[in-house]
């Protein structure tokens, strides 16, 4: 039998002096409307229905959702979802399966079309049928009725002019062209473009989200991977680093992105680092990519879709210390990793297949260079705050995974992407798969 889903009033881990939760008699929070206030603490409360803001009121642009739940008292009122935690079978509200307690504010809502409660999902419109006309009967049959002969108007017709010569056209020599190569800034403070790579005098700070025109690319050499790009902008050109740029078009002639790469898995974030695996000895190896975004942010599949492999679920993780930091353990404590409650220093994660045959062209070719021909992607997708999706479920193109978070072995809101390879189609051993250990970039853009 199926767990109730259950509301446990947490209060908001932002106000930690917070020591009472409004129950309001409606979904929104009406300044006088209070039926009473319940104490930080209550736990188990049955959830009863489900709703979005009536307001559309909400934070970093998502939408409060309201729990309406029954009190010891017997009173029912709503409260809503950023003072509290959910735990239970979520499924009949468009929550997932919730076997671990969570912050239900971080905790995507699938809006099910089944669901009164849910916000409706816009479906097409029905192709309208036009029914056959009824059988006529005598007093409907209609009387034929000639109609008044039309009554002659002459127009004048204006004389066709004669024809001018028109003289042959020059031919037309082909200008050739170049499609560029875009570059976004996706360092949230910004980047230093150099008058040289590396350590040039710095000519300017370009701003997050800026876009540069990519002119040319030179790696930095050993023992970095780094590669540099020659950029024009308004103010002249110089050189930043490729890798706190989003590349948009072909850039393969620079040896950047092709731009048939699946796109980055969250539609607003910032870049942390990259991957760095025993290039730099400066540099602590870094086994994905790491992109900052807002807690709650939607996690998102690739745009042919996937099917989930595996997941790990953090249960040392709590709403309100869901790191390894919050909890006094240092960042990297090694024992961290080693500990299934910690998801194995990953926190709430979740693995999810990508078949050879989904993958782009461009993809395909890299695996093929590394003598990966043929194999399929395992990417994992960690440190969520919630997870959306069950083992051995297909995932829609670009569907929801989960939800940017800060659980395990974090320091802050992020995702981590992570991705191995595999010629298994049902391999579940992350752990076997180490060797094939592959830097994001051979699927993913920046």
């Amino acid at each position: 039998m199926n767990r109730p889903l259950v509301v446990n009033l947490t209060g908001n881990p932002n106000i930690p002096t917070l020591k009472l939760v409004n129950v309001r008699p409606m979904p929104r929070a009406d300044a006088a409307a209070v039926l009473f206030q319940a104490l930080v603490g209550t736990r188990g409360l049955v959830v009863l229905d489900v709703r979005p803001d009536e307001t559309s009121n909400g934070l970093n642009g998502k939408v409060y959702q309201w729990f309406k739940v029954r009190f010891p008292s017997g009173i029912e009122g709503w409260v809503r979802d950023d003072l509290a935690s959910l735990e239970g079978d979520g499924r009949p509200y468009g929550y997932p399966d919730l076997t671990v307690e969570v912050y239900a504010f971080s905790t995507i809502r699938l809006l099910l079309p089944t669901l009164n409660s849910a916000i409706p999902i816009p479906q097409p419109a029905p192709v309208p049928v036009t029914p056959p006309p009824p059988a006529p009967t005598p007093a409907s049959i209609p009387v034929p009725v000639t109609p008044p002969a039309p009554i002659p108007v002459s127009v004048p017709v204006p004389p066709i002019p004669a024809p001018v010569p028109v003289p042959p056209s020059p031919p037309i020599t082909p200008v050739p062209t170049t499609r560029e190569v875009i570059g976004t800034v996706i360092a949230q403070g910004g980047l230093n473009m150099r008058q040289a790579p590396v350590s040039g005098a710095v000519i300017t700070r370009l701003t997050f989200k800026s876009t540069v025109t990519i002119l040319e690319t030179a790696p930095q050499g050993a023992p970095s991977n780094y590669t540099w790009a020659r950029v024009q902008t308004p103010s002249g050109s110089g050189w930043v680093r490729s890798d706190n740029l989003s590349i948009a078009g072909d850039g393969s002639a620079l040896n950047l992105s092709e731009g048939d790469e699946y796109p980055a898995p969250m539609r607003t974030y910032w870049w942390i680092r990259g991957f760095n695996l025993r290039n730099n000895p400066n540099e602590e190896d870094h086994l994905g990519w790491d992109f900052a975004s807002n807690v709650g942010e939607p996690m998102l599949a690739g745009p042919l879709g996937g099917r989930v492999m595996r997941t790990f679920v953090c249960t040392r993780c709590t709403p309100d210390k869901p790191s390894t930091l919050s909890q006094g353990l240092s960042l990297g404590d090694t024992r961290v990793f080693l500990d299934p409650a910690w998801g194995f220093g990953y926190g709430n994660a979740v693995i999810v297949r990508y078949l050879n045959e989904q993958l782009p062209p461009s993809t395909r070719d890299r695996l093929a260079g590394r003598g990966l021909s043929g194999a399929h992607l395992y990417v994992i997708y960690a440190h969520l705050a919630a997870i959306n999706v069950t083992v051995g479920s297909d995932v829609q193109p670009s569907g929801v995974i989960g939800a940017c978070g800060n659980t395990g072995n974090s320091s802050g809101a992020h995702l981590h992407l992570e991705m191995r390879a595999s010629f298994k189609a049902d391999d579940t051993d992350w752990t076997r798969m180490r060797p094939n250990l592959l830097d994001p970039g051979v699927l993913f853009l920046r």
